[in-house]
C-alpha cells in the first residue's frame, strides 16, 4: 500500500501504486480465497479484479497488497 510518488515497490519498475485499506479489506471480505502453502505456512491469496491480498495466520496479518494488469 505505497503511495505513488514514493519510488517503487520491491521487485517492480516505475512508481508504487496507492492501494487504499477500506479496498484491500473489501477484496479480504468480497474476494475469492485461494490457499497456497509457501516455506511452510498456509497463505490466502484473495483476488478481486486486479488486485490480489495475501494473508498469513489464518488472515491476521496481510503479507502483501498486488495490483497487476489482467484480471
Amino acid at each position: 500500500m505505497q503511495p505513488s510518488g514514493l519510488g517503487e515497490s520491491w521487485g517492480t519498475e516505475g512508481a508504487g501504486q496507492s492501494i487504499s485499506p477500506d479496498l484491500t479489506e473489501d477484496v479480504i471480505r468480497n474476494g475469492t480465497p485461494t490457499d497456497v502453502v509457501r516455506d511452510g505456512g498456509t497463505r490466502t491469496i484473495y483476488t478481486s479484479g486486479s488486485v490480489q491480498v495475501i494473508t498469513e495466520d489464518g488472515g491476521r496479518i496481510v503479507a502483501t497488497v498486488n495490483s497487476f494488469s489482467g484480471g
